[in-house]
């Protein structure tokens, strides 16, 4: 059986197809659409939130770095867990723009190496994060998801106060049906 993880690439061990299509989610998706937002909003945009009780773009920014750090590099790559949460939601800002993009972009880059590295026969092999017992296939695909439910919060703050369309599928025929 072929496994295919997206249009151009095909890999015939499922464990492997899996950290590919883990990390086309990642780099190639989550990566340029949030990348794309922060590019768009100037420092208030960024720092900006509806009440209290909300969060920014610039605070879903950190908590995506300290949460990838936590459960890619810590959880699948062994490194240190170096995350400190509650500075991630209590952080007043405002961080210029610039020093957030390259936060994100170094984050990625760090991402990118963890994958390249990763060994699919250990995918199963338990691990601790956060207080939960997983493993380190469920680690990756837990940031697969964050990255996007967050970026779509990113995505959605982004079209609001800019009123603009993000362009993410600019191109391409979404009506296709079969």
């Amino acid at each position: 059986m072929t496994w295919t993880t997206n249009r151009n690439t095909t890999e015939t061990d499922p464990a492997k197809a899996f950290v590919a299509e883990a990390r086309r989610r990642i780099l190639d998706e989550s990566r340029p659409r949030i990348l794309r937002c922060l590019r768009q909003l100037n420092e208030e945009q960024l720092w900006w939130r509806p009440n209290p009780r909300a969060n920014s773009v610039g605070h879903l920014v950190l908590h995506l770095c300290g949460n990838t750090r936590q459960w890619l590099m810590h959880g699948v790559g062994g490194e240190a867990d170096v995350r400190q949460r509650d500075q991630e939601f209590n952080e007043t800002g405002p961080i210029p723009a610039a020093q957030l993009i390259e936060q994100f972009d170094q984050l990625m880059a760090d991402a990118e190496r963890v994958l390249e590295i990763v060994d699919p026969t250990t995918l199963l092999q338990p691990i601790t994060v956060q207080g939960f017992t997983e493993n380190r296939m469920s680690a990756i695909m837990h940031v697969v998801e964050h990255l996007s439910y967050h970026g779509g919060q990113i995505a959605w703050i982004t079209k609001m106060l800019r009123n603009a369309d993000l362009g993410y599928y600019h191109g391409a025929d979404l009506n296709v049906t079969g």
